[in-house]
């Protein structure tokens, strides 16, 4: 899908088909699912989460079942619980340093993938499968409320995606704004290298009413050398609850669709030429 190259025509109602390219950008995939916590009015930024000293351990209990034995806290030494709310407190993999991972904290889950990138139905299938640990092992009567999703991708084009500079990338691979004119940078600088162009485009979704698309453009790095990263996400905006966990999923569907479509608008035809050769996946089924 995004940045990966993913891209779904569809077959007929239950199959698609999915690619990804041999040069993909794409760095990393991100899930978020947040439900409601209580706010501590006497902390500023602090919340409760009732149900996570219950769900905590079930769900280190029921992920390691699953083949996610490995567990790593997150936890600065010192730092309050209540000061994490909405933020991951513990990672859930296979091994140490396999992805993709399932992580949790107060009033958070979030599922992250990273390349080799297999697919929108294969990543579907994992939070699907975290989304049923934290149902399963919920402990309070009353099922978790989810008040916010969110769905990213990072891509960061590199030098073999003929990124060299912010501007001359911005004016001529990505349709995503150009900065303060190059003519008046001129007017106080000479070192037009050391330039650098940070963008910020959010937007509300017709077709996902209560939910908006951001898109984040921003120079940074890849493995080590320089970069400029795409941090393209959709996510819900509606101030009232928005159901349950796994009501999620079909969320998780239409806002990977709409990234696709957008990732694809905002790259030029010359800057997919870059990602190299597509790749079919064989057997991605909704």
């Amino acid at each position: 899908m995004l940045g990966s190259g993913l891209d779904r025509l569809p077959q007929s109602r239950h199959t698609v088909s999915e690619f990804v390219y041999t040069d993909a950008p794409l760095v990393e995939l991100i899930a978020e699912v947040f439900w409601q916590t209580i706010a501590l009015e006497v902390v500023p930024n602090a919340a409760v989460d009732p149900a996570f000293a219950g769900l905590s351990p079930r769900v280190q209990s029921e992920a390691s079942e699953r083949g996610l034995a490995t567990v790593e806290s997150t936890v600065p030494f010192g730092v309050a619980i209540e000061l994490l709310a909405g933020k991951p407190t513990v990672r859930f993999r296979r091994s140490p340093d396999q992805w993709p991972l399932m992580q949790l904290g107060p009033g958070v889950l979030v599922c992250n993938a990273v390349p080799p990138y297999q697919g929108w139905s294969t990543f579907r299938a994992f939070v699907a499968d975290c989304v049923q640990i934290l149902e399963k092992c919920w402990p309070l009567p009353d099922p978790a409320s989810v008040v916010r999703l969110r769905l990213r991708y990072l891509n960061a084009f590199t030098e073999k995606h003929g990124y060299s500079s912010d501007a001359d990338f911005l004016g001529n691979s990505l349709r995503a704004g150009s900065g303060v004119d190059s003519q008046v940078v001129s007017r106080f600088s000479t070192k037009h290298g050391d330039v650098h162009i940070s963008t910020q485009t959010t937007f509300p979704v017709d077709a996902m009413p209560g939910s908006r698309a951001v898109v984040n453009m921003i120079p940074g790095r890849s493995r080590g050398f320089p970069a400029y990263v795409a941090d393209l996400s959709v996510e819900t905006v509606a101030g009232e609850p928005f159901g349950t966990p796994a009501d999620s999923l079909p969320w998780f569907d239409q806002a990977h669709a709409l990234l696709s479509s957008l990732f694809f608008s905002l790259t030029t035809t010359r800057l997919q030429e870059s990602f190299g050769d597509r790749i079919a996946i064989a057997g991605a089924a909704e």
